[in-house]
């Protein structure tokens, strides 16, 4: 059964903490690796 964030209780947060980047050193891999670094509140491991 899905789970929508609909039908969670308040206070529910629907975040992504850790991220893996395939491809970061590349041409667009480096503008998403930065953006989210940039949030601090990701913990990014990137792949070149």
């Amino acid at each position: 059964m899905s789970t929508y964030a609909k039908n969670q209780p308040s206070g529910f947060k629907n975040t992504i903490e850790r991220v893996a980047i395939v491809g970061a050193g590349g041409t667009i891999g480096t503008h998403i690796t930065a953006a989210l670094l940039q949030t601090g509140q990701h913990t990014v491991t990137a792949l070149s």
